[in-house]
C-alpha cells in the first residue's frame, strides 16, 4: 500500500445536523402516510412543523432529515414510526451511520473497539486520536480547522448520548438492540451496522 492519502468523501456536515430526533419523527410520519419528499418539504415549511424560528434553519435540517429517511426501506420506516423510543433512537443512529462515512468509521474503529474489549469509558483523547489519524489519511480532514474538529467531537458525543449509548459521565452504555431490529438488519445483510451499534459479533 502506498503512502498517498485516501480520497474518501468525508464531510463535516454533522456540525450543523445533530441527532434531529424530533425532526425525524415528524417527517417520518408524513412519509409513512405516503407524502413525497416534495410534499413533506412543503408541509414542514408551510406549517413550521419543526418549530424553528427561521425558514433557512428548517430547510437546512430538512434536507438532512430526508436524506436519512431515504436510507430506510418500508419495513424500517414502519418500525421507526411505530416502535418505542429506544428502538427509534437506534434506527435514527442507523440512518446517521448510513449517511455519514466518517461517523460510521468512528463507530467501527473507536466504539466497537471499546465494546469488544469491554472498556467502560470513552476519553477525550479517543476522539482526538481518531481525527488525528483521519487527518493523516485524508486530505479533506487534514484541511479542517481545530474548531471544526472540536465541534464534530461535541456533536459525536451528543449523538451517542441521544442514541442511548453514552452517559453524561462518558461511560458507555452497551446497547441491547431489540431482536426485531437486529434480526431484520442481519437478514438485509447489514450485520456490520448491528455490530457497530451493539458490539454483537
Amino acid at each position: 500500500m502506498n503512502n498517498s492519502k485516501m480520497n474518501k468523501q468525508y464531510s463535516a456536515k454533522l456540525t450543523g445536523n445533530t441527532f434531529l430526533f424530533f425532526e425525524m419523527k415528524t417527517a417520518a410520519g408524513l412519509k409513512k402516510d405516503g407524502f413525497s419528499d416534495k410534499e413533506i418539504k412543503n408541509k414542514v415549511i408551510t406549517d413550521n412543523l419543526f418549530l424553528y424560528k427561521t425558514g433557512k434553519s428548517t430547510l437546512k435540517r430538512l434536507r438532512e432529515v430526508l436524506k436519512r429517511l431515504n436510507c430506510l426501506d418500508d419495513t424500517l420506516l414502519s418500525m421507526f414510526v411505530n416502535s418505542e423510543s429506544d428502538t427509534t433512537r437506534l434506527i435514527t443512529l442507523y440512518t446517521i451511520l448510513k449517511s455519514d462515512q466518517l461517523f460510521y468509521e468512528f463507530m467501527e474503529e473507536v466504539i466497537l473497539d471499546k465494546y469488544t474489549s469491554r472498556q467502560r469509558n470513552i476519553e477525550q483523547s479517543d476522539f482526538k486520536q481518531f481525527f488525528q489519524f483521519k487527518a493523516e489519511q485524508s486530505d479533506i480532514v487534514s484541511k479542517w480547522t481545530e474548531n471544526t474538529v472540536k465541534e464534530l467531537i461535541r456533536v459525536y458525543k451528543s449523538i451517542l448520548k441521544e442514541a442511548g449509548l453514552l452517559k453524561d459521565s462518558m461511560e458507555l452504555k452497551y446497547s441491547l438492540m431489540p431482536s426485531v431490529l437486529s434480526d431484520y438488519l442481519i437478514e438485509k445483510g447489514e450485520e456490520n451496522y448491528v455490530r457497530v451499534m451493539s458490539g454483537i459479533q
